[in-house]
């Protein structure tokens, strides 16, 4: 459809598509319509747009100049994904892991072999999981025993160590939990029946609220993330005309109020992660999925990846050395790592 409207003019798909609405012959109609039109048959103009785009992405593709990293070559399944690598205490990666013949997995990597944590990891549609030392917690679909139509979401652990898995919370709405750099709290979203979005906070140990944060402009909230220092939560907040922003809210609500860290856009920002004074989260902003680094300091953005199909999902390790991502290509997501 771009195609046509940029080779035959931003008219020409209303007059193919009033000459196909006329015709009774209707399997034909838009074929026969776009033939009259432009004089081009439909599969010649497949044709004409794969060709012209084509030649358009490889000149872009050519002109990109790459970041160097390590992708490591984990399956060798025809299509497969691991998305979402997040650095554990001792250095190895925790990364969710699925192809065309297994439901996503829960999966560490380690010395380039590839365990299974967790085969039963029931997240649902975008949600995500966040590791902090030992402790994987996610928020997972469970719907209602007795009634079937009443779902919930709630949030659970998994110790590396011991493989166990505790349920935390139950009959709760929360998604997105994330672990304070000290452990002993997570924040969340609750999502009331209502549809509004409130952040609060929980004790890591017994899933009981400890602060519940005004949402008062009525933004969705997505994937909260604790400050270096654990005394504030960045969360990225979304407004339905004006995109997103990236919001720093304090844990002291009496000491200061919250500031905006990056005004509203409508260029994603995704999964932001704080580390070495710099917030880290991915963004289509260079016309390819990539990883951005706020300064806090400055107020600055920096691009930080450059990859020939785009990189997602930013972790830093602990050490603040390195930086894990999903690195897209044919083949799907694989686990990628660079020097920072």
């Amino acid at each position: 459809t771009t195609h046509v409207r940029r080779v035959y003019g931003d008219s020409a798909w209303r007059r193919v598509i009033r000459r196909a609405a006329r015709n009774p012959i209707a399997p034909m109609a838009l074929g026969m319509a776009l033939k009259k039109e432009t004089g081009r048959s439909l599969v010649q103009l497949h044709r004409d747009a794969i060709a012209a785009f084509d030649s358009t992405w490889r000149a872009q593709r050519d002109s990109l100049t790459i970041t160097p990293a390590t992708v490591h070559a984990l399956s060798r399944a025809d299509y497969h994904e691991f998305t979402l690598p997040q650095y554990a205490g001792d250095g190895s990666l925790v990364a969710l892991s699925a192809d065309l013949d297994a439901p996503r997995r829960l999966v560490r990597i380690r010395g380039g072999k590839v365990e299974v944590l967790h085969r039963t990891i029931g997240l649902f549609g975008d949600l995500q999981f966040h590791v902090r030392g030992n402790t994987v917690v996610w928020s997972e679909y469970a719907a209602s025993p007795r009634w079937g139509e009443e779902s919930f979401l709630v949030i659970k652990t998994l110790d590396l160590e011991t493989k166990q898995v505790r349920q935390l919370t139950r009959r709760s709405r929360y998604y997105a939990p994330a672990l304070s750099p000290d452990g002993t709290r997570l924040v969340a979203v609750d999502f009331s029946r209502s549809r509004r979005a409130t952040m609060v906070v929980l004790d890591a140990a017994t899933g009981r609220e400890l602060q519940r944060f005004p949402n008062e402009a009525g933004h969705f909230l997505v994937t909260p993330s604790w400050s270096e220092d654990g005394a504030s939560v960045l969360v990225v907040a979304v407004d339905a005309s004006r995109g997103n922003a990236l919001v720093r809210v304090p844990l002291d609500a009496s000491a200061t109020s919250p500031d905006t860290l990056i005004g509203f856009t409508h260029e994603a920002i995704s999964r932001p992660v704080v580390q070495g004074g710099r917030v880290y989260f991915g963004s289509p902003r260079s016309g390819l999925d990539n990883i951005f680094a706020l300064d806090l300091a400055t107020h600055t953005i920096a691009q930080v990846t450059s990859r020939p199909l785009g990189a997602t999902w930013p972790a830093v390790s602990p050490d603040g050395r390195r930086l894990a991502f999903s690195d897209y290509s044919l083949r799907g997501y694989d686990v990628a790592e660079m020097s920072l």
